[in-house]
């Protein structure tokens, strides 16, 4: 954590890029967050916004090799140190809450981010106002702006 905290005072500029951040919701009310962020400069410092994570991993896409991953409370935070794609994927199982059958999640993204819901879901509230819905497989699929959602 040392380490870590070190280079986060050091790094002035970025030298990363989200690729793609999904949220894929199960019917059991689960969430599994997957971002690829790609890495052009390391050593680098990614801080993902987590919900109650049960298990967490982030590795290169290219070589599977992992990264360390810690969690604060808030955030996943992993320290990258080779250049390429970065997949951070997390599950949450207490992301959702249910009343009736009615389901809903509350998250907040750093960035654009598309929410695959379970089959045969009908989404009846969306805020803020979407950039895009649509189906695929009889799943509902957002793209929702960064923000809260």
């Amino acid at each position: 954590m040392i380490i870590i905290m070190a280079l986060i005072s050091f790094n002035i500029s970025k030298s990363f890029t989200y690729v793609e951040n999904n949220i894929y919701v199960d019917n059991a009310g689960d969430l599994i967050s997957v971002s690829i962020v790609n890495i052009t400069s390391p050593p680098e410092v990614i801080v993902i916004p987590a919900y109650q994570p049960s298990a967490y991993i982030a590795y290169y896409v290219n070589n599977y090799q992992t990264m360390p991953v810690d969690f604060n409370g808030t955030d996943l935070i992993v320290l990258a140190n080779e250049t390429g794609l970065l997949n951070v994927t997390y599950l949450s199982l207490a992301s959702t809450s249910k009343q009736g059958i009615i389901w809903t999640l509350n998250i907040s993204e750093n960035y654009y981010t598309k929410i695959f819901l379970p089959q045969n879901s009908i989404p009846i509230n969306i805020n803020p106002t979407p950039i895009s819905v649509y189906y695929s497989s009889n799943s509902p699929v957002i793209l929702m702006p960064p923000g809260k959602i």
